[in-house]
């Protein structure tokens, strides 16, 4: 990342700000929408991810601190562990990803965020109070692997925890709560397999601020309008961001 570029910062921290705000108002979709748009940018993928996670991490511990009355351990604890055996296959697919043109990178982001928006259109979950354990280990495993690569593990997680019959807030803090243990492994994976400056985890963090300010601005504006519209239009959205990345190459 080049900190001598000033219109790359100020627009990685423009970015960072938006994807934020968004995930505050419609409760999903900050590394969803920051990845494609830092990618614009010429921004490698190891280095968004580092960005996409440390500039979420303040939020997410304090949210789920916020929360934590209404976690079920005992419940999150094998799904966790899934999560963090699927990390480090992530890591390395996207080590096999880095090495490839922009182009490539693009495309495979693009695919899976068709992907993801095809899952939030047709999938229609009916609660139940108790589901087969296998499901959590699989959307343990595939949100470790999704985060690892993009960072873009949570909506495994959301489909395993809105299958549960839970209250209100405990499906408002699952998703969060599950998230919090892999920030360090996801981190010292990435610091320690790609040529990422303490510049980059150093920035990301000197975003806190902006961050817990776009998170309250995101709550604000989120109230005023109807969820399910703003829903609609972010997934709209990433939708077209997204088959605009798979098709790019051939245009």
């Amino acid at each position: 990342m080049d900190f001598n570029n000033y219109y790359l910062l100020m627009s990685t921290v423009a970015i960072v700000f938006f994807s934020i705000a968004i995930q505050s108002m419609i409760g999903f979709g900050n590394a969803l929408i920051a990845t494609p748009l830092l990618l614009s940018t010429g921004l490698p993928l190891a280095d968004i991810v580092v960005l996409t996670t440390t500039t979420s991490a303040a939020q997410r511990i304090i949210f789920g601190y916020q929360m934590k009355q209404y976690a079920l351990i005992k419940l999150y604890l094998p799904v966790m562990l899934t999560i963090l055996a699927g990390i480090p296959i992530g890591i390395y697919i996207l080590g096999t990803v880095t090495g490839e043109s922009q182009e490539v990178v693009k495309q495979a982001i693009g695919i899976l965020i068709v992907a993801t928006v095809i899952i939030q259109l047709t999938v229609k979950i009916k609660p139940r109070e108790q589901i087969a354990s296998l499901w959590g280990y699989l959307t343990g495993f595939s949100s470790g692997i999704l985060s690892g690569f993009a960072n873009i593990g949570g909506p495994p997680l959301v489909i395993w925890v809105y299958s549960h019959n839970w209250t209100k807030e405990q499906l408002r803090a699952a998703p969060l709560l599950l998230s919090i243990p892999m920030i360090p492994l996801q981190l010292a994976l990435l610091y320690f397999n790609f040529d990422i400056s303490l510049k980059v985890l150093l920035f990301g963090l000197l975003l806190t601020p902006a961050v817990l300010f776009a998170n309250q601005l995101g709550q604000k504006i989120g109230k005023q309008f109807n969820m399910r519209t703003l829903r609609v239009m972010v997934i709209v959205s990433l939708g077209m961001i997204g088959i605009y990345y798979v098709v790019q190459p051939y245009l």
